[in-house]
């Protein structure tokens, strides 16, 4: 979800929910469901454009299983904390 206003404030907002999953074919290990939710808060004016991301808003400690090909049970994947991002953008026309 994105809204912006007249004034070039805007924010944006997404979520994932997953459900869980087994780590491997024999399903010896099964990772639990997770949320996560991301944020966003940006602002344009003219051709200047600057933005603030927030990644894993609620610091969620998730786990996704590894990709292979192997008939035993792989190891998981940690997954990162919450971060953020700021990114500034001049449009030159």
């Amino acid at each position: 979800m994105n809204y912006q206003m007249k004034n070039g404030l805007g924010f944006t907002f997404s979520g994932n929910r997953f459900s869980e999953v087994c780590t491997g074919r024999l399903c010896l290990t099964k990772l639990p469901a997770y949320n996560i939710a991301n944020a966003g808060l940006f602002y344009d004016i003219k051709n200047w454009h600057a933005k603030l991301d927030i990644y894993n808003l609620f610091d969620e400690r998730y786990f996704k299983p590894r990709t292979g090909d192997t008939l035993g049970d792989v190891l998981a994947q940690a997954m990162p904390d919450r971060r953020w991002q700021i990114t500034v953008k001049v449009d030159f026309l």
